[in-house]
């Protein structure tokens, strides 16, 4: 391959043709131009440069060859260290500006000369080759290589993909594997990102490790051993492979750990575990929330007291296998109105009451044990929205009590705007919340959309709503404020191109999207919902194809899994109907159009009552979820068979 970089201008000094392809690069002189030094290096071969090229290039050459040194006097550099290949590539470099990197042996050499020579335009492009050569036999030595030389893209770049390819890297490395340190494979085997095919793998490589040294090693056992985490292993292998090995029965640490993953498997009582599973042992999912909504029923006075309260029933969509199943049911007496994410199992949402708009506290339902949690520490502001940042970090945005009084009293515009909020972010090793920011440029904002991308969270659109004297005002915003949390700074992006309600939006593939309603109301708006995709590099956004499903103008949408999919879901008033009046689409960029690929189950209920359907993408353990559970509810006759379901239509990924 080869790697270029800006050619160096030294018209001036060296008269320079054309090299053919594969011709080996040797600075040439003309009579003008002699050259007046000599390069000597491995195995005595000789390289003539000139002192002023070289000068210029490199403030190495330009102290050594500029002084009263001998080298200067004589016009001979000693460089013995490098190899003749090493000093051509480099010379290439330093006269043409490019540079012909064939192997992984010359980009190493290119990037030991980078930092001897003091050439930091070299350095990168070497680093870049070895990216790009990165494979499960040399991923381990280019790490270590990332180190010594801190290069910082490749280190960054080779941990990434030994963590990703991590079991067939020590099935073709083996030897070097076992041969770490036990801080090296502590390191290793605590990531939450190793890939593997199960927790039972992190232990037999535990073993494996001991086992290369085992008398010097044995000591090291139950440091490691802390980090399987064995809830996540099946417990066939725990009461056998794990409880009966003499390490683990000679160490009563070790053995109590498993007698109690052990009786915490056989509970299924997975609600307040401290440890999640690994990243690759999960499976992205879409979790659908579907509930009866006492507060908004038509018969709400007649209802019983049982069939009062508010009956939620959770599914999962497996989107790879095309197949739909229940995860349970829970009845609070709160509807839940304000769920905002689900992580690790785990929906969260604010808990709120029929009688009163005061927020109760935030709450959890463990979709695992279908059961309620306690859930996140309580946040004592009006206004509390949840989202994720990078997956699993939490963060929540929250409004000053005060600001209410700005939607409910006569001010002017210019005191609304003074409302502040706040950044908060929780931090699970002393299970509170920490301020991050604050900030007043989102003034009141309801309803605002809140789309994070790596260590950027955008705050979309949103409304402004406040009352003078008896009448209430609406303003829909098309703003667009991202927030950088590494920086702690904000910028002010693009506008949308049309303000819209009931904003939903997700990261896919490096691109915000969003969907919600340009009319004012689902009647005004005729069915649809107006997409659009934003562009980091172009700082524009850009209509995309909009809904048009009947009911249902509002849809979530959802990345999973590098694929960007939509619930297009309603509230709806049911008369004893059982049809599906939700479904799952997908969007293909290539033809710009959202397939159906899933009708989602009906849920009966009573007459005259109205379902709210909520979705969230997800990652799932199926360890923990019952036979009965992953059975699946297609059988009911709900919703066509995950086999009817063409395949194409399931595989719509961003481009």
């Amino acid at each position: 391959m080869a790697a270029v970089s800006q050619p160096q201008d030294n018209s001036e000094h060296v008269a320079s043709r054309p090299r053919k392809e594969n011709e080996l690069f040797m600075p040439k002189e003309t009579p003008d131009q002699r050259c007046d030094v000599i390069l000597l290096v491995e195995d005595g071969k000789e390289f003539k440069a000139h002192k002023q090229v070289l000068s210029e290039a490199s403030p190495f050459f330009e102290k050594l060859l500029n002084s009263d040194m001998k080298e200067s006097r004589e016009g001979i550099v000693r460089l013995e260290k490098f190899s003749e290949s090493a000093m051509r590539n480099t010379l290439q470099f330093i006269y043409t500006g490019d540079v012909q990197i064939l192997t992984e042996d010359n980009a190493r050499d290119l990037v030991v000369s980078a930092d001897y020579f003091f050439l930091p335009t070299l350095k990168p492009l070497a680093e870049a080759a070895l990216v790009e050569m990165l494979n499960t036999s040399n991923c381990i030595s280019a790490y270590y290589f990332s180190q010594r030389y801190q290069c910082q893209q490749l280190l960054a770049k080779s941990e990434k993909y030994i963590l990703a390819n991590f079991i067939a890297m020590y099935e073709t490395n083996r030897e070097e594997v076992l041969n770490m340190s036990n801080k090296e494979m502590e390191m290793w085997l605590s990531s939450d990102e190793i890939n593997v095919s199960a927790e039972e793998d992190v232990f037999k490589i535990t073993l494996a490790w001991i086992d290369h040294d085992r008398d010097n090693r044995q000591k090291y056992f139950a440091e490691l051993f802390r980090h399987v985490r064995l809830i996540f292993a099946s417990r066939d292998f725990l009461s056998s492979d794990i409880l009966m090995n003499d390490l683990v029965k000679d160490n009563k640490s070790c053995l109590t750990r498993v007698v109690d993953a052990i009786k915490l498997i056989d509970s299924r009582n997975y609600g307040n575990l401290s440890i999640s599973p690994r990243k690759s042992l999960e499976t992205s999912v879409i979790v659908v929330t579907s509930a009866v909504n006492p507060s908004r029923s038509l018969s709400l006075l007649s209802l019983s007291s049982e069939s009062s309260e508010c009956r939620q029933s959770n599914l999962c969509y497996f989107p790879i296998e095309g197949r739909w199943c229940k995860l349970g049911d829970w009845g609070p007496h709160e509807y839940p109105g304000k769920e905002q994410f689900f992580c690790r199992g785990k929906l969260h949402f604010v808990r709120h009451s029929y009688r009163s708009s005061d927020a109760l506290g935030l709450t959890a339902y463990d979709l695992y044990s279908n059961c309620l949690l306690s859930g996140l520490p309580d946040i004592d502001f009006d206004r509390v929205i949840l989202f994720l940042v990078n997956d699993d970090e939490i963060y929540a945005l929250v409004s000053e009590k005060q600001a209410v009084n700005y939607r409910t009293s006569d001010v002017t515009g210019e005191e609304r705007k003074k409302c502040v909020s706040f950044i908060l972010k929780y931090k699970v090793e002393s299970n509170s919340w920490k301020e991050v920011t604050s900030v007043d440029h989102l003034r009141a904002n309801e309803n605002v959309c809140i789309v994070a991308k790596d260590d950027f969270v955008y705050f979309i659109g949103g409304e402004e709503v406040f009352a003078t004297g008896k009448y209430q005002h609406r303003t829909r915003l098309t703003d667009v404020y991202r927030y950088n949390i590494g920086r702690n700074q904000w910028d002010k992006v693009a506008d949308i191109q049309q303000p819209k309600t009931q904003l939903s939006g997700a990261a896919c593939k490096g691109r915000i999207f969003i969907a919600g309603n340009a009319g004012w109301d689902w009647v005004e708006n005729r069915g649809g919902s107006e997409c659009e995709v934003y562009s980091e590099t172009t700082n524009e956004w850009q209509f995309i194809s909009s809904f048009f499903i009947r009911p249902g103008p509002f849809p979530s949408l959802l990345s999973v899994g590098d694929q960007l999919y939509a619930l297009c879901r309603s509230e709806m008033i049911h008369r004893r109907r059982s049809e599906p009046n939700t479904c799952v689409k997908c969007y293909d960029p290539d033809k710009d159009e959202w397939i159906r690929i899933t009708d989602i189950p009906a849920i009966r209920t009573h007459s005259n009552t109205i379902v709210v359907v909520k979705a969230y993408s997800g990652r799932v353990f199926e360890g923990f979820l019952s036979e009965q559970q992953l059975k699946g509810i297609h059988s009911e006759g709900h919703f066509p068979p995950a086999s009817q379901t063409k395949e194409s239509e399931r595989k719509c990924v961003i481009a």
